[in-house]
């Protein structure tokens, strides 16, 4: 097991006792520093005013990020000779606890998170020189990590680093007090946090999608995403944009909180463009990295009403060959906006495969009759004569019209005579 400092400081200080054949698992890996650093902290506890000596204080303060809770412990008075008082900061993957004296100050956390590092911090209050105290904390245990007795001198803070501690752990001691100790300046607190591998890796961006696929003009969809820098880094994903048809890159919201390694995003546009779209998406972590941006492309469609009579929908139509049908059809966007872009219609085709049952891959473009042509009747109707030839008498055929973006109408069938 390696300590980061040297063994005469460590005898000077009598500080950390380690016993190496004693650890398997997880704690030979595990790393003893002596000495304090900067390490952000995901849970802490705090055993303090160990006099009470401030009257409604909290003795026990249990917290992360978002939440506190506290509770109030019975230390005793002061003391010319050691007392102990076993402590225990303790993880069950959803809840803290804070123990010391029969007290158990509890807070419901959720999950941590990744966490890789406890640290043990003694403060005393050393200014008093005539009635000096005693603050230790012997037996200390991270996990199955010993660390003998801790107590302030030139070092106070104690960390084991390289051990899991996702999941659950518990940090326990005993707690021993002696001297005139004023409250509120004296107290043992534990933090448990991750600290990961330098980050150069950018995040990856997964699973991007766009609902509903496809969507009316003018109507709203929702891109989604996940990023991702469990595997690159391990940072907290910070901020997700997506950037629609190669324009300006807008922001996404999380599905929860940008507050780990691993997030969902979402954001909803307008579709406002007819036909093929494409919506991409990046991510950024906390080390100010980049992702490359991942894309997915969606059909814009109108909507389509119709056809209407002379057409019946659903059944087999009957027409004579070689005279003309009155196609007529409505286009409307998703607020029930007319459409009365003559580029919405691109052609008028039948099949004789569509109408056995197969796709119209036999497909042919039909012609208008006279020159009537493409009309446009207002309020978003449309109307083309289809000019059939006399040809088709005794066939039966499948028509479809298609419009701007490759939509295509519903199939109706035909069956001519002569």
């Amino acid at each position: 097991m390696n300590i980061k400092t040297s063994p005469a400081r460590l005898r000077a200080l009598g500080a950390v006792a380690l016993i190496a054949s004693a650890c398997a698992g997880q704690a030979a890996a595990a790393t003893v520093t002596a000495g304090c650093d900067n390490a952000p902290s995901k849970a802490t506890a705090i055993f303090t005013n160990l006099a009470n000596q401030a009257p409604g204080a909290p003795e026990v303060v249990v917290s992360t990020a978002t939440a506190t809770n506290s509770g109030d412990v019975p230390w005793g008075t002061n003391t010319t000779s050691l007392t102990y008082s076993p402590i225990e900061f303790s993880y069950n993957g959803s809840s803290l606890t804070g123990k010391a004296r029969g007290t158990s100050v509890g807070l419901a956390s959720g999950s941590i998170g990744r966490a890789n590092f406890a640290r043990i911090t003694i403060h005393t209050a050393s200014d008093d020189k005539q009635h000096p105290i005693t603050v230790q904390l012997q037996n200390a245990m991270v996990g199955p990590v010993p660390l003998g007795t801790l107590k302030a001198g030139a070092v106070k803070c104690w960390t084991v680093s390289n051990i899991t501690l996702d999941s659950s752990f518990s940090v326990t001691g005993s707690l021993a007090l002696k001297g005139n100790i004023p409250g509120g300046k004296a107290s043992v607190q534990i933090d448990v946090g991750y600290v990961g591998p330098s980050d150069v890796d950018a995040p990856v961006v997964t699973d991007v999608d766009v609902n509903p696929d496809p969507v009316v003009l003018n109507g709203t969809a929702t891109v989604s995403a996940i990023i991702n820098d469990v595997d690159t880094g391990g940072s907290v994903i910070t901020s997700a944009e997506y950037s629609l048809n190669d324009g300006a890159w807008m922001p996404m919201a999380a599905v929860d909180a940008f507050d780990t390694s691993l997030e969902g995003a979402l954001a909803s546009f307008t579709a406002a463009k007819i036909g093929e779209n494409r919506v991409c998406v990046r991510g950024t972590d906390a080390a100010g990295l980049t992702s490359a941006p991942q894309c997915q492309h969606f059909r814009t469609i109108y909507n389509f009403e119709g056809f209407y009579s002379p057409i019946d929908m659903g059944i087999l139509n009957s027409a004579r060959a070689g005279q003309s049908i009155p196609t007529k059809w409505r286009l409307t966007d998703a607020n029930g906006a007319p459409i009365n872009d003559p580029a919405s219609f691109r052609a008028l085709y039948s099949s004789a495969n569509a109408c056995a049952g197969g796709l119209p891959t036999d497909a042919i473009e039909e012609d208008a009759s006279g020159s009537s042509g493409l009309q446009y009747l207002g309020d978003g109707y449309w109307q083309f004569n289809w000019k059939t030839p006399k040809t088709y008498a005794s066939t039966c055929r499948g028509m479809y019209v298609e419009f701007q973006g490759g939509q295509t109408s519903p199939l109706v069938l035909f069956q001519f005579r002569r």
